[in-house]
C-alpha cells in the first residue's frame, strides 16, 4: 500500500557548461538556478531545477551559434539520487525539445529514471518528445534521475528538457483522508437518524 513520504536527496551531480567552461550546483542547495556563455559568445547553457520533499522539477538547455568556433559547445546536466522512507506513489513526466540547424554535429538528449523496478529511459527525442510514466518508490533503495541536453561543436544545436517528478503531499494525503472520515461518519450519523424517524409499527393492542 503507497503512502506518503518525503523526498530525501542522496547525491547532487547538477551542472551546466557551455565551452570549456562549466558552473556545477552549490552544495546544498534545493535551486539551482544558473547560466553560462562560453568565452567566444557562441555556446550557452542554462538550468533552473528545483529539489523538494514532494516534487523534483525543472528545465533546462543549451544552444550553439557558430559551425566554425571549436568551443561552441554545451551541456545542461541534471542528475540526482534520492530515496524514499515509505511505499510512495509517484508520477514522471516532461517532454525534450531539439534542433540542428547543420548536420556536421548534433544535440544528444537523454532522459532515464531508475527505480527499483528498472530503468525508464524513454526516446530517442528526434527532434522532440514528451513522455510520462508513474509507479510506486519503494524505501532502502536510491532511485536516481538522469537528463541531459549536449551540443556539439560545428553544429548550430541545441535544445531544452523541462519535467517534474511529483510525489504527494503528506498533509494532503492526511487532509483527504480525514475527510473521508468525516464523511463517512457523517453518513453514518445519518443513517441512524434516518432509522430513527421511521414510524414504528403499531402494537398489536392498538389495533
Amino acid at each position: 500500500h503507497a503512502q506518503a513520504a518525503a523526498i530525501s536527496v542522496e547525491f547532487d551531480n547538477r551542472s551546466i557548461s557551455a565551452g570549456p567552461g562549466g558552473t556545477p550546483v552549490p552544495p546544498g542547495s534545493s535551486l539551482f538556478d544558473a547560466s553560462v556563455t562560453s568565452s567566444s559568445g557562441t555556446a550557452t547553457a542554462f538550468q533552473n531545477t528545483l529539489l523538494s520533499p514532494d516534487q523534483i522539477s525543472g528545465s533546462g538547455g543549451v544552444d550553439t551559434t557558430s559551425l566554425t568556433d571549436d568551443w561552441a559547445y554545451g551541456q545542461s546536466l541534471f542528475y540526482v539520487g534520492f530515496s524514499v522512507d515509505a511505499p510512495t506513489a509517484y508520477t514522471f513526466s516532461g517532454s525534450i525539445a531539439t534542433y540542428v540547424y547543420a548536420y556536421q554535429g548534433g544535440t544528444l538528449a537523454h532522459v532515464e529514471l531508475y527505480t527499483s523496478t528498472g530503468s525508464f529511459r524513454p526516446g530517442p527525442f528526434n527532434p522532440d518528445r514528451s513522455f510520462a510514466t508513474s509507479g510506486i518508490l519503494q524505501p532502502g533503495f536510491t532511485n536516481y534521475l538522469m537528463i541531459y541536453i549536449n551540443a556539439s561543436p560545428h553544429s548550430r544545436s541545441g535544445g531544452t528538457f523541462n519535467f517534474t517528478l511529483a510525489v504527494p503531499e503528506p498533509s494532503l494525503l492526511s487532509l483527504l483522508g480525514a475527510a473521508a472520515a468525516t464523511i463517512a461518519l457523517a453518513t453514518r450519523r445519518g443513517e441512524w437518524r434516518l432509522l430513527a424517524r421511521r414510524p414504528r409499527p403499531a402494537s398489536r393492542a392498538a389495533r
